[in-house]
């Protein structure tokens, strides 16, 4: 009898190597499509390894373990070549452990695991989801987000927990009210190397990073999407009209504060940046006053 290959295994049609993948796209709702996309056509690596490395397979599957077994190894650290699907394999992690049990987008990516390990092994990774129905609250950090690690963490949990209904709006007990005293308290001397800190590390006026902690709620962020109405590169703080859709379905117009130019500058934004009409979702801390800010 022969057997022809296509008779023992199957085609992945949409299986893809794509460069420039981003984690931030999870939960962007401009990157919905791309990030469905890419969570379709992940290759899982699931042979035998290397000396000294492991597969997707495995990692993904001692990263589930470690959220069932106590006592298990909970870190990991992924090492690999630029260009070798890194961000692509987070991208991944993200979606399964952040959605619901029966979601599309999950089932898509079970069935890929299903094609990809054993019966066994596919199995635990459907019964994880099925144990327990809710979502994981996945928290993500870029490098390129952050210049200080436990802002960009509190950015990232903020921005974790607005992604679920249950946790959206959650206010977090940060430290903003003690921040602000502490900062009025400061002592001429301490007041100017606090000044000269901000200037030369975050581009911002010591007095307006005090007025940001005392106007905003830095303990809540949310998304707001729309169209841009106005646009003004000014300093301190850049500002921008957004308008949008509010409860009732009319057309509202939110404003917001942005960094001030040099900073801008440094992230690689310009006058031109934000045309009127540019589509755009502007993530924020709310105005303490109310709505619409």
């Amino acid at each position: 009898m022969i057997e022809k290959i296509s008779d023992l295994i199957s085609m992945n049609s949409q299986a893809a190597l794509i460069p420039g993948v981003q984690l931030e796209w999870y939960g962007n709702p401009l990157k919905k499509a791309d990030n469905e996309r890419l969570v379709s056509s992940y290759i899982f690596s699931s042979g035998a390894a290397t000396q000294g490395a492991a597969t997707a397979i495995t990692i993904f599957e001692q990263i589930r373990q470690s959220l069932t077994q106590p006592k298990t190894q909970n870190v990991f650290t992924v090492i690999a070549h630029y260009g070798h699907g890194k961000s692509h394999f987070a991208l991944v992690l993200a979606n399964y452990f952040g959605r619901r049990a029966g979601d599309p987008v999950l089932e898509k990516l079970l069935k890929q695991l299903e094609d990809s390990t054993d019966k066994n092994t596919a199995y635990h990774f459907r019964q994880f989801k099925n144990h327990d129905e809710r979502p994981l609250l996945v928290v993500r950090l870029s490098g390129h987000d952050f210049t200080n690690l436990r802002q960009g963490f509190l950015s990232a949990l903020r921005r974790a927990l607005n992604e679920h209904e249950a946790t959206r709006g959650y206010a977090l007990k940060a430290v903003s009210e003690r921040a602000v005293k502490w900062l009025r308290g400061l002592s001429p001397e301490q007041r100017e190397r606090a000044a000269k800190w901000l200037d030369e590390k975050q581009h911002m006026d010591f007095d307006a990073f005090v007025q940001k902690l005392e106007q905003f709620d830095t303990t809540k962020e949310i998304l707001v999407e729309g169209t841009v109405a106005r646009f003004d590169w000014v300093n301190p703080h850049m500002y921008i009209v957004i308008a949008t859709k509010g409860e009732d379905g009319k057309e509202v117009l939110v404003e917001g504060e942005g960094v001030g130019i040099t900073q801008a500058l440094v992230d690689g934004l310009d006058r031109n940046a934000l045309k009127p009409g540019t589509h755009v979702v502007m993530r924020a801390n709310p105005n303490r006053g109310g709505p619409g800010k």
